[in-house]
């Protein structure tokens, strides 16, 4: 292997030579492969040849514009994970939300500061390369070749172990390094449920590392509102834009968090309740509105991680209760309650008649209330959307399966239900999403619920069409249309499936539709 091939390569597309020219040097002196493209075309064609590991693609260019050759590649499975850079002159709040909706990952301002778009380039593909790990580390992996897995009985979660694992899932998402402001320089987080307590943890940066400190500190919330606007749950503030120094901004703080952390700068709050609060702070750049979605995800899968930790340890009856709530959850917000009663009918009736194990079958249906977590983590704005979605939106749907494995992880009683979250959208044919998994690749779980799912939904109402009737569901599930073919599905699973129709109405009239 000689040393091109190793090196992260940074696709560069501008119409301008001299502005090529800059980027490309720059790349170059530190240890990147760039490639040049002169025109959006020219782009598109490299790519679909060799896809870069990263793009800085200028918006002002003729014919093809950076907002139409992000779109397109944001559009695509094949290229809707490579992190694309706008490099602009534009700065009006429209031109920014253009290029959200294009599916952009970042933002740059020409005149290009170079130091400041090496960080950018630097921490996007540490992301990238995270992602990649978490795709082929296992976590999203079947325990055999199609074969129904064996379970153990789970050991009891302590606090500690709770803690290290919410540590390392903020660790590995924020992806900080010394040198890399982009990020933030602290997160505290004060959560509690049941056994566990957390008054307050705070995580910080130290030179090349990150350190934990116990910090009992109780946060004003009335008096932060006041430092910016609240957005779902969500605050943010850049103190540049509510006070007339850091000092006078810090006031606003507990004394022990300011203690440690010294002037306390912008922030983002996620907060669930009083006592479920996740302060991302000092970061050492303006934030933005498109900030709050990755530090949404975030909170949120480290809120889902305490839930599920608090129950691992309780009696089963208290566990199952646990799963049960976050299922009425998703269901609520998708407006289909009885839909996991409904589906376990069905996989149970499914599981019967393929000879599958007691013990198995009654932890796959324990999996089946859990099975679509990943709804939680798209915005029900997308949920609800009447027409197409964009590339952002997309791109957000396709990364939710994978990102809903993180919240099972190292949980063996849960591994079912991770299998299911992460393969629920992959397709028998390898053209589902996020991994593009075919054949027996993807798990037996997934395979299972996948056509009782989809029947459920064909079933059901959505913003763009009405309810199918069952004979109509059957006949797309036996003859497909222009969105659905049998092809999805495991062919031995479907034919069960069909030849059980009549059953599976009884089913579906049995458990009754909330109006």
């Amino acid at each position: 292997m000689n040393n091109d091939e190793v090196l992260p390569h940074v696709l560069v597309v501008d119409d301008e030579a001299i502005n090529r020219l800059l980027l490309v040097t720059a790349l170059k002196k530190r240890g990147y492969l760039p490639e040049e493209a002169a025109n959006g075309k020219d782009a598109l064609e490299k790519v679909e040849q060799k896809p870069p590991d990263l793009i800085l693609l200028d918006v002002m260019m003729p014919d093809l514009t950076g907002f139409g050759v992000c779109r397109s590649l944001k559009e695509r499975k094949e290229t809707a994970d490579i992190p694309v850079i706008l490099v602009t002159a534009l700065h009006s709040r429209e031109d920014i939300e253009e290029g959200i909706k294009a599916g952009a990952d970042e933002f740059i301002s020409k005149p290009v500061n170079i130091n400041e778009l090496m960080v950018r380039v630097r921490t996007l593909l540490k992301i990238r390369e995270l992602n990649a790990h978490v795709a082929s580390s296992g976590l999203l992996s079947s325990t055999g070749e199609g074969a129904a897995p064996d379970f153990s009985d789970s050991t009891e979660l302590s606090c500690a172990e709770a803690d290290h694992l919410i540590a390392s899932v903020i660790e590995a998402h924020l992806a900080v390094g010394p040198e890399d402001y982009h990020r933030p320089h602290a997160v505290f987080v004060s959560l509690s449920a049941g056994s566990y307590e957390c008054g307050g943890k705070l995580f910080f940066r130290t030179e090349g590392d990150i350190e934990e400190e116990d910090i009992d500190a109780e946060l004003d919330i009335e008096r932060m509102q006041s430092l910016g606007v609240w957005q779902e749950g969500m605050l943010m503030s850049n103190w540049q834009e509510t006070s007339p120094s850091p000092e006078a901004y810090t006031r606003f703080f507990p004394e022990k968090l300011v203690e440690k952390l010294g002037t306390i700068r912008n922030f983002i709050l996620y907060y669930v309740n009083d006592s479920q609060r996740i302060l991302f702070l000092n970061f050492h750049r303006s934030l933005k509105l498109f900030d709050l979605t990755w530090y949404r995800h975030l909170g949120f899968y480290i809120y889902l991680l305490l839930l599920v930790f608090e129950k691992m340890g309780k009696k089963e009856d208290e566990y199952l209760n646990l799963v049960r709530e976050l299922g009425k959850i998703t269901e609520v917000k998708e407006g289909s309650e009885g839909k996991h009663k409904r589906i376990q009918k069905i996989c149970a009736l499914l599981c019967n008649r393929l000879d599958c194990s007691s013990g198995y079958t009654t932890t796959l249906l324990d999996a089946v209330q859990l099975y679509d977590v990943s709804k939680l983590m798209i915005d029900q704005s997308i949920l609800s959307k009447d027409g197409p979605l964009s590339g952002t939106e997309w791109a957000l749907v396709r990364k939710a399966p994978v990102l809903a494995s993180w919240v099972f992880h190292e949980l063996p009683r849960l591994s079912t239900a991770r299998e299911i979250a992460a393969n629920l959208y992959e397709r028998y044919d390898g053209t589902g999403y996020p991994l593009g998994r075919k054949g027996r690749e993807i798990p037996f779980a997934a395979r299972l619920v996948r056509v009782a799912d989809i029947y459920e939904s064909l079933r059901s109402r959505r913003s763009f069409r009405r309810p199918f009737s069952h004979d109509e569901a059957i006949a797309l599930l036996r003859e497909g249309d222009d969105r659905l073919s049998p092809d999805h599905f495991d062919p031995e699973i479907l034919r069960l499936f069909l030849s059980l129709e009549e059953e599976v109405q009884t089913i579906y009239g049995d458990i009754p539709k909330a109006t």
